[in-house]
C-alpha cells in the first residue's frame, strides 16, 4: 500500500482512469457538503484574488484505489465526482469565452481560451482509449449514476430518475451558481477578464485542492481500509457498507452481479432516512430483536451475509436470494410507513385500509412496521386487516393515551414478527400477550385519566386536534356496535362508510368565543364539550347552543345529531357526555 499527498492535477494529469464499482453505493452529497466545499474554493479563490502570496492550499481528504489497468476507486469517489463537475463546469465556461470572444473579434482571449480548454478536457477531464480510438471521462462513476452522470457533465439535458441523480443536479447547479456565474455574468467584467479569473478558479481547483491517493494492489486491504476510514466523520451508510459487502463476496460469480446491483439500486433509492428506517425494521422482523445501534453494520452482516471468499455456488444463491428479499420488502416498507394498503387486487373495504393509515399516518406508531412487513409477506389479507384494527385501538390506548414504555411492545411485535414468518403465528396468543401488558402498563384507571388530561382541543397544535378527531371517530364508527350490548370484539358492522379526517372539524358545542357562563367558558376545551362535524363546522361559527340544534339535528354523525335532543347545554350536560365518551372508550380500546 502507497500513499502520497497530491493536488488534483497532480491525481487527474495520471493516465490511468478512476472507476467506481459497480456496487458502490451513488452519489450521495447533501446540501451541506456541496455548500462546504463551495465555501473551500472560494476562500482558495479570494485568497489568490486579494494577496499576492499564492500558496494557500486546501486538503479535501483521502481517496482509496486499487491498482488495476485502471484505479478502481473504493473510497472518495463524491469528491472526485464533485472536482470533476467543478472542471466540467470550468470547460463549459471556457466554451463561453470563446463564443464571446470571437463575437468581439478578441483574437488573443479567443486563443488562449481554446488552448485552456483543450489542455483543461485533454489533461484532467478525459484520456484517450487507444484500443477504442476515442475519448472516454476520466472518472466512471458506479451503476446508478454512470449514464446520469456522464450526460450532465458533457452538457446534456437529462431528467433524474432517483434521488442520488437529484443530489448530482444540485451539487452541478450550485457550483455554477456560485462558483461560475459571479465571473460570466459580472457585466463591469470584459471578457479578457473574465477569463483571467476563470484560470484563477482553475488553479484553485487543479493547483491549491489537495488530497491524500491510497494506492493499494491487495483489495482485501484496500477493502478493510475503506470500511475503517468510513468509521470516521460523515460515515457510509449501512446500506452502503451492506451493499460493498455483498457484492464483493460474489465477486466471482459475475452471472449474479448484475442482479444484486439492480436490487441493490431499489433498496438504496428512497431518501437515506427511509433507507435508515427500512433496515432498522427488516432487522427484527426476521430475526426478533433489533439491532445494536452501535455495532449495526455487525450484526446484519453477521445475522445475512456471514459468508467468507470465496463462496461456493450455493452460497452465491443464498446471497442474491436475501438481496432480491430485501428489495421486496423495501418496496413492501415504503407503502406501510406511507399508510398504504399492500394487498394488489384488494378485496377488503376502504374502512379497513383507513384503519392502516390511521395507524401510521396519524397515530405515528411506526413501531409496528417489522410486524406489519411479516404480517403483509405471509398472511392472507383478512388475517392482515385484523391484525391492523387491533393494533390500532391498541396502540391508541398503550402509546398515544397512557405513554407507556414502548420497550417491551417492541419485544412482543418483534418475537412475533418472526413467527409470522415461520408459520407459527397464532392470533390469539398474541393478542393475550397485548392484554397483559395493558394491564400492567395502561390500566383502565391509567387510561381513562389521560383521555381526560390529553383529549384537549389545542389552538397550537394540529397533531393533538387530528387525535381527537381520530378519537371520536373511532367512538362514531362503534356506535352500532355499543349499541346492541357491545359484546364480542369491537366491530363496525358498516364498512362501506369511512370518515375522512381531512373532511372532518372539531365543533366547540359550548363555542370557543363564548365568555359566559364561566363554567362552560372555563371548559370550552375539555373532551365533553367537543363533537366532530363535516365542512358544515364553518358555517356555524361560534354560534350558541339553541342556534346550532337544527345543524346538529341534520348531522349524519349520531353522536352530534344526538346533541339535538337536549334541551340546553350545561356544565351538568358537558360533564355527563364526557363520562359517556370515557365509558364507550373503555369498551373500545379494552384489552
Amino acid at each position: 500500500m502507497e500513499a502520497k499527498k497530491m493536488s488534483i492535477a497532480t491525481l487527474l494529469y495520471q493516465k490511468m482512469p478512476f472507476i467506481v464499482p459497480k456496487y458502490q453505493r451513488a452519489y450521495a452529497w447533501e446540501d451541506e457538503e456541496i455548500e462546504d466545499f463551495i465555501n473551500d474554493i472560494q476562500k482558495l479563490y479570494n485568497h489568490r484574488i486579494n494577496t499576492s502570496h499564492r500558496d494557500s492550499k486546501h486538503f479535501f481528504g483521502g481517496i482509496v484505489t486499487i491498482n488495476k489497468e485502471y484505479y478502481e476507486v473504493i473510497d472518495g469517489q463524491q469528491r472526485l465526482a464533485t472536482f470533476m463537475m467543478a472542471i466540467s463546469l470550468i470547460i463549459k465556461s471556457l466554451k463561453t469565452i470563446i463564443t464571446n470572444s470571437t463575437k468581439e473579434k478578441d483574437i488573443d482571449t479567443q486563443n488562449k481560451a481554446e488552448e485552456y480548454e483543450r489542455e483543461t478536457r485533454r489533461d484532467f477531464f478525459q484520456y484517450r482509449d487507444l484500443e477504442a480510438r476515442q475519448d472516454r471521462l476520466r472518472l466512471r462513476l458506479s451503476q446508478a449514476d454512470l449514464n446520469y452522470y456522464e450526460q450532465l457533465v458533457q452538457g446534456s439535458k437529462v431528467n433524474p430518475e432517483r434521488e442520488s441523480h437529484k443530489r448530482l443536479r444540485f451539487a452541478y447547479t450550485e457550483l455554477q451558481k456560485k462558483l461560475f456565474n459571479p465571473i460570466l455574468k459580472d457585466s463591469l467584467l470584459n471578457t479578457a477578464t473574465k477569463l483571467e479569473y476563470l484560470l484563477v478558479t482553475l488553479n484553485c481547483i487543479l493547483q491549491d485542492c489537495y488530497i491524500i491517493h491510497i494506492a493499494s494492489d491487495n483489495r482485501d486491504e484496500a477493502y478493510q481500509l475503506f470500511t475503517t476510514l468510513n468509521d470516521r466523520g460523515k460515515s457510509l451508510s449501512t446500506g452502503d457498507l451492506l451493499r460493498s459487502r455483498s457484492l464483493e463476496l460474489l465477486e466471482d460469480h459475475d452471472h449474479l452481479q448484475p442482479n444484486v446491483q439492480q436490487h441493490w439500486d431499489r433498496i438504496l433509492a428512497p431518501k437515506q432516512r427511509d433507507i435508515d428506517h427500512f433496515l432498522a425494521s427488516y432487522y427484527p422482523s426476521y430475526i426478533g430483536e433489533r439491532a445494536s445501534k452501535r455495532n449495526v453494520l455487525d450484526e446484519f452482516v453477521k445475522a445475512f451475509f456471514d459468508y467468507s471468499s470465496p463462496v461456493n455456488r450455493d452460497d452465491a444463491l443464498a446471497i442474491e436470494q436475501r438481496v432480491s428479499s430485501m428489495s421486496e420488502e423495501s418496496d413492501l416498507f415504503e407503502k406501510l410507513k406511507d399508510g398504504e394498503w399492500p394487498y394488489e387486487g384488494s378485496m377488503t373495504s376502504s374502512w379497513n385500509k383507513d384503519r392502516l393509515y390511521r395507524l401510521i399516518r396519524i397515530l405515528k406508531h411506526e413501531l409496528s412496521l417489522p410486524i406489519l412487513m411479516a404480517a403483509a409477506l405471509h398472511l392472507e389479507e383478512k388475517e392482515f386487516a385484523t391484525l391492523v384494527c387491533l393494533l390500532e385501538r391498541f396502540a391508541f390506548r398503550y402509546v398515544t393515551m397512557t405513554g407507556a414504555h414502548i420497550g417491551p411492545l417492541a419485544d412482543k411485535y418483534y418475537k412475533y414478527s418472526v413467527k409470522i414468518r415461520e408459520g407459527t403465528f397464532n392470533f390469539s396468543e398474541f393478542e393475550h400477550n397485548l392484554k397483559t401488558l395493558a394491564q400492567v402498563n395502561a390500566s383502565d384507571g391509567v387510561f381513562e385519566a389521560n383521555l381526560i388530561a390529553k383529549l384537549r382541543y389545542s389552538e397550537k397544535s394540529s397533531h393533538q386536534n387530528r387525535i381527537i378527531k381520530h378519537f371520536l371517530t373511532t367512538l362514531e364508527d362503534y356506535q352500532e356496535w355499543l349499541n346492541t350490548g357491545a359484546s364480542g370484539k369491537p366491530r363496525k358492522k358498516d364498512q362501506t362508510k369511512c370518515f375522512d379526517l381531512n373532511q372532518v372539524t372539531v365543533e366547540h358545542i359550548h363555542p370557543k368565543s363564548e365568555v359566559s357562563p364561566i363554567a362552560l367558558s372555563e371548559r370550552k376545551n375539555n373532551l365533553g364539550n367537543l363533537t366532530v362535524l363535516g365542512p358544515e363546522n364553518s358555517n356555524l361559527g361560534n354560534k350558541p347552543f339553541l342556534s346550532k340544534i337544527g345543524a346538529y339535528s341534520k348531522s349524519h354523525i349520531s353522536m352530534t345529531r344526538s346533541l339535538s335532543n337536549l334541551p340546553g347545554w350545561t356544565a351538568d350536560a358537558l360533564d355527563r357526555r364526557q363520562e359517556e365518551l370515557v365509558r364507550q372508550a373503555l369498551k373500545i380500546f379494552a384489552f
